[in-house]
């Protein structure tokens, strides 16, 4: 929640054109840590996870995909990306892993983001009204997006325009999450 890039992709989203007048067309979560009793849900509206079109994460390093692994199971979701079909959410990968490696994301995410996502995100987003299938292969057509057993080249990465920066902070919340737990 204290990655710049994180917060700017989540702004970008919620000033999407299918945004959700409440304003909650993004709900967040985090692995609930040593509290694994807890219903995996997002913060703001308790829903579950696995009841999302979409799941997206912002990987830092490799270190997190095990991360990763314990959010899908926590969800009741496969966690392998050729076990999953459009029952399932599309699991979404970008953030700092994604410019340097995004090969160990392959097995386990639908779409790799690769390099900066101010603009991607509404690629994305506009894509997500689509079935799995075609999403994939739109998606494999533009350039900044990786489909894991569909691209046969590494798509550009993505740069976002200058004007974009400074990144500021977005999310702001009326109580720690170390509070929130139902």
């Amino acid at each position: 929640m204290s990655s710049l890039g994180f917060q700017t992709i989540y702004r970008e989203i919620h000033a999407h054109d299918d945004a959700t007048p409440s304003g909650r067309s993004c709900p967040t979560t985090s692995l609930p840590g040593a509290r694994r009793a807890c219903r995996f849900c997002t913060y703001e509206s308790q829903q579950p996870v696995a009841e999302f079109s979409c799941l997206a994460f912002s990987v830092s390093y490799e270190l997190e995909l095990t991360g990763i692994f314990d959010m899908l199971e926590l969800a009741g979701l496969p966690i392998l990306r050729e076990e999953r079909d459009d029952r399932h959410p599309l699991v979404v990968c970008g953030g700092p892993l994604t410019f340097s490696n995004p090969v160990p994301l392959a097995p386990f995410a639908d779409v790799v983001v690769l390099g900066e996502s101010e603009d991607l995100i509404h690629v994305l987003c506009d894509a997500l009204t689509l079935p799995r299938h075609e999403l994939r292969t739109r998606l494999s057509q533009h350039p900044g997006f990786y489909l894991p057993g569909l691209s046969s080249t590494w798509p550009e990465v993505a740069k976002a325009d200058d004007e974009r920066l400074p990144a500021r902070s977005q999310i702001v919340t009326p109580t720690p999450s170390s509070a929130r737990c139902s």
